[in-house]
């Protein structure tokens, strides 16, 4: 089950009626609530509105979940000014109404949408406590250090995040993805009709059409193999099924720990650089994927978000794929604008795009 935590910060220097709530000032120009002992994620967020409509000034909200996604929404008059998250189903309104509600002068919002689309959540909360001038992921523990509290406004991080990203993303760096393919439909990894066998081994059931009148099932199964969608023979659907990899399955390369810290074991199964070897350090929020064809190991975010590593845990490169990273293979990446496709259910979308992209090794 995931875990959720919370704050809240009026973006002032005033001193709020106790009546109101417990406040200190961590950081020059906002009110924090300090933490409670039994923290809800909701209710954070109705106190933020409430808030909002009693005070003249901003009122900041921001969640985490699971250290894998985050959001914040900022009240004014009770009303959100600015909602942003990084949920896929979710579309942030009203960004570049925030700066001026927050002390900024008329710009800044190149920046802001830099922090915002940063992969590595880590870098981004950084950053965007940087921005806004106050820490956002306030713990009970961090209370009896306040000094750990203290945030302020400054471009140091985010500086350092673009001399990063031009060392690790731009056109010099070892590895970057090109855009190879983009066509209209969704990939599902589950047959429609009867056999509940996943099939684990680059084998989909491809929907092509936008309303259900043009629907045709079962829907056909593709392979994706050489940076293409083909026609799925009866072999390889046979072999998906009995194929331990994949989506779903457990990949015998690496184990994954996730309590009560991250840790990854490369078994024998892995390229001889990694075998028998133990990470315990990765960006925040990146996981082992797969290898790329050189034996490096490729981490996913879940936001898009790539990362190459080599068998000394150094980052190589990053990248940003548009959609949902769905498969690999061949030095190919798959993604879809969807990660769930259910024809018949809750949430159907008729509208989809595929995207393959191919490595570029530069090296």
């Amino acid at each position: 089950m995931g875990t959720f935590a919370s704050t809240v910060h009026v973006y002032t220097d005033t001193l709020l009626p106790k009546e109101l709530g417990s406040f200190s000032c961590f950081s020059e120009g906002w009110q924090t609530m300090l933490p409670r002992d039994e923290e809800n994620f909701e209710q954070d967020r109705k106190i933020a509105r409430r808030l909002s409509k009693q005070l003249a000034f901003p009122v900041l909200w921001f969640w985490e979940f699971d250290s894998d996604e985050y959001g914040f929404v900022l009240f004014s008059d009770g009303k959100q000014k600015t909602v942003f998250s990084t949920e896929s189903f979710s579309e942030p309104k009203g960004l570049y109404q925030l700066p001026p509600l927050i002390g900024y002068p008329t710009g800044n919002k190149q920046r802001l949408s830099k922090i915002l689309s940063c992969a590595d959540m880590e870098c981004s909360i950084a950053m965007l406590e940087e921005y806004f001038g106050v820490c956002l992921e306030v713990f009970p523990e961090l209370l009896e250090t306040p000094e750990a509290l203290k945030r302020t406004r400054s471009e140091e991080k985010y500086r350092a995040y673009l001399a990063e990203e031009k060392r690790f993303s731009g056109k010099h760096a070892p590895i970057g993805v090109e855009l190879t393919e983009e066509l209209f439909g969704k990939v599902e990894h589950y047959p429609v009709f009867g056999d509940f066998s996943q099939p684990k081994a680059h084998i989909f059931y491809l929907a092509q059409f936008h309303s259900y009148e043009e629907s045709v099932f079962p829907l056909p199964a593709v392979e994706f193999r050489g940076g293409k969608l083909l026609p799925a023979d009866e072999a390889a659907i046979r072999v998906a099924k009995t194929s331990i990899r994949g989506a779903g399955g457990t990949d015998s390369r690496f184990q994954k720990e996730y309590y009560p810290k991250r840790k990854v074991t490369f078994t024998d199964d892995a390229p001889a650089p990694f075998r028998g070897k133990v990470f315990t350090v990765f960006p925040r929020g990146y996981y082992p994927y797969d290898f790329d064809l050189s034996d490096r190991l490729i981490l996913a975010n879940g936001r898009g978000g790539i990362a190459f590593m080599n068998a000394d845990g150094e980052i190589l490169s990053k990248c940003s794929l548009k959609g949902n990273l769905t498969d690999y293979r061949d030095g190919y990446f798959l993604t879809d604008s969807t990660p769930i496709f259910d024809p018949w259910g809750w949430g159907f979308n008729p509208e989809g795009v595929l995207r393959i992209y191919r490595i570029i090794d530069r090296t």
